[in-house]
């Protein structure tokens, strides 16, 4: 598949209006096998440019384009999570400890194949530095975090992307 880049640009922008409105739309598509592997994106943004807008009957007409960018093929487990003092791997199980099992085990993960720690280093660090969190309970699902201080990755040299 060839992809071509077209660019396009824009000399101002001028407020429409000033609301808020969230609105979710869900369609099922199926993904080619050329495409990204759909559990490898990390991060969708949209944003919402009007081409014409009327007030006619006490309606509101308007049409436009969504411009969306996905962010994907980043070696990081989904979901994951980091602020400004850690950084989190979240898992969701039928169970609580399935939920934290597989939370640390994502953890050990990115410990080793990220940040550059030997496996049995990952252990310890997790057994003395690690925390598990129980994010919610109240799913048929349970879901846990395992966090780990962001100053961990940095001694390693590591900053995550």
């Amino acid at each position: 598949m060839e992809l071509e880049l077209k660019k396009e640009g824009f000399d101002a922008y001028d407020t429409g209006a000033e609301l808020t409105l969230t609105q979710e739309e869900t369609a099922e598509t199926i993904v080619p096998d050329y495409c990204p592997d759909i559990a490898r994106i990390i991060e969708t943004e949209g944003k919402v440019c009007l081409h014409s807008r009327e007030l006619r009957d006490g309606k509101a007409d308007l049409s436009g384009t969504v411009r969306v960018t996905v962010l994907h093929d980043c070696p990081l487990p989904t979901p994951f999570l980091t602020t400004e003092t850690a950084f989190m791997t979240i898992s969701s199980a039928s169970t609580l400890e399935a939920a934290a099992s597989d939370a640390t085990l994502r953890m050990r993960d990115v410990l080793i194949h990220q940040v550059g720690m030997e496996a049995h280093e990952a252990g310890m660090l997790l057994s003395v530095a690690g925390d598990v969190r129980i994010c919610q309970m109240v799913d048929p699902q349970v879901t846990c975090r395992m966090e780990v201080p962001l100053a961990v990755a940095e001694a390693y040299g590591y900053a995550f992307p």
